[in-house]
Order: structure tokens, then sequence, then C-alpha cells
């Protein structure tokens, strides 16, 4: 609800920052929604998960793809 909840936009984007100052890399999960995933590239995150980006896949389709994409 970082949208919506001005405090917890507030933990995310410091939590981001301390782990930037720390030169950790920050992977936001969870991410359902486009306006999410632009929020929180706007504020620096490195990387992204989530339903928007991909549904959950079996592990075996996984390993399928991977080894489709290596060979």
């Amino acid at each position: 609800d970082i949208l919506e909840n001005e405090v917890s936009f507030a933990i995310v984007k410091s939590v981001n920052e301390v782990a930037h100052l720390l030169s950790l890399k920050v992977v936001a999960e969870g991410v359902e929604f486009q306006h999410q995933m632009t929020e929180l590239t706007s504020i620096g995150v490195d990387a992204v998960q989530g339903f928007h980006i991909q549904r959950p896949i079996p592990f075996e389709e996984f390993v399928a793809d991977v080894v489709a994409l290596t060979t």
C-alpha cells in the first residue's frame, strides 16, 4: 500500500536508501501493478519481482525454460 499510505512509502524509501548506503542491491517483492513498479523504480530499487512481472510457475517449467534459453 505504498501509494496509499505515506508511512509505508517512507519506510520503503528509507530502507532502499540505507541498503544503497551499505552497497547492497534492493529487490522489491510483491509488485502486482505497473504503478507500483513505476514508483519503486523511481526511488531507485534495483529490481522488482511479483505477479506484475511473472506469475509463479512450476519448477519443472522454469527449468525447461532455462534449458531452452541456454541451448
